[in-house]
This record gives structure tokens, sequence and C-alpha cells, in this order.
């Protein structure tokens, strides 16, 4: 496959700026060390960032590859250790549980009353 000129081809890893579970049934990578036993109650686990620091970090944490399956599982697993500032307030916000709707009939007042 050719690209034009000055562009990478679409096949290329480093062109691609997502990960995903070839499935959909991987919520994280080092899915195991959300339950392996940790020796100090108190030492975070390392969420990184992308799937490269991951692997260069010895695959020694997790990396969120289903934001929309993840939370669920982090949020159990603290206290959790984030590479930056940046990270930190993004993992906040992917953790963060929104406001469940709750619908009341218009009548439902005046029956109480």
């Amino acid at each position: 496959m050719s690209a034009a000129p000055g562009k990478r081809p679409p096949d290329r890893p480093d062109s691609l700026n997502r990960t995903a579970s070839l499935w959909g049934r991987a919520p994280l990578l080092g899915l195991e060390q959300i339950f392996a036993p940790r020796l100090d109650p108190e030492q975070p686990l390392r969420v990184f960032e992308t799937p490269r620091q991951w692997l260069l970090g010895d695959r020694d944490g997790v990396c969120v590859v289903d934001p929309s399956k993840a939370p669920s599982l982090l949020r159990s697993a603290g206290p959790l250790a984030a590479s930056s500032a940046a990270f930190g307030q993004r993992l906040r916000t992917l953790l963060a549980i929104a406001p469940t709707h709750i619908l009341v009939p218009a009548d439902a007042d005046q029956k109480a009353a």
C-alpha cells in the first residue's frame, strides 16, 4: 500500500493513535495486576498511559484499553500511580461516577400528600 508523498501508510502501527481489544473483552493490559497480592497495602498500582510505556515498565501495572469497562476495576484497585499530573487528572475524570438519572412521575408529590 502506498501513501501520498510525505504521509505514512495507514497500516503502520506508529501512525495509529488508539488501543483496542481484539474481541472487546480486555478492559486493561495487565489485568492480573489488579488482583495480585501487594506486600504493602499502600503500594500504588501503576497505571501507564500507553501500551508502549506499559511494556517498557516491564508490565508492572496496567494500561487502559477499554475506557468504558476499566473504571469499575480501577476504583477497587487503589491507590493508583500516574506518570504525570496531567495523566492523573485524566484518570480522575475517567474514574468519576456520573450521577444516575432518577425519574419521578409529575403527579407523585400530589399522591404522597
